[in-house]
């Protein structure tokens, strides 16, 4: 099993590092590709982020309630960006058919389609895990570790 961690640095760190930390406790280090953690110095981002999306089996979306309304900078939605990394990851998992899991921290919900950029709609139909806090964080991570252990069913 191999598991791709997506998520905001700025929004989700804290949550994103327990979830790793959980992984960690039932799969090789190997297995589990988190950027800041996996991409050896001086590599291309975004060449080790796709080469680590085709490797995994299992892509989770760490999402907390200001992931859809992210902005840069300049007030610009990130979502909206061609070199938006959140959204490239999900692009590149959607098309190449992997398990995508979306993990709603913090109370985040599910995005509508329409509130989505057209690359990335199918993501709002995705069965997602809410991740609560203690005392619910160590069921919760019990479900997904279940879930990505399990052989993913491929689409007709």
């Amino acid at each position: 099993t191999r598991v791709f961690i997506s998520y905001r640095r700025a929004d989700t760190a804290d949550v994103t590092g327990r979830i790793r930390d959980r992984l960690l406790s039932r799969l090789n280090a190997a297995d589990v590709f988190v950027d800041v953690d996996s991409i050896e110095l001086g590599r291309d981002f975004r060449d080790a982020v796709t080469a680590a999306i085709e490797a995994c089996d299992t892509v989770l979306v760490v999402m907390c309630p200001s992931w859809l309304d992210s902005v840069d900078q300049n007030g610009r939605r990130r979502l909206d960006q061609d070199n938006d990394p959140v959204a490239a990851e999900i692009e590149t998992a959607l098309t190449r058919e992997k398990r995508v899991i979306p993990l709603l921290a913090g109370g985040a919900v599910m995005p509508a389609a329409e509130e989505l950029p057209e690359s990335i709609r199918s993501f709002a139909f995705l069965n997602g895990l809410r991740v609560r806090p203690d005392p619910d964080f160590d069921n919760d991570m019990t479900v997904l570790l279940r879930a990505i252990q399990q052989p993913q069913v491929r689409r007709p």
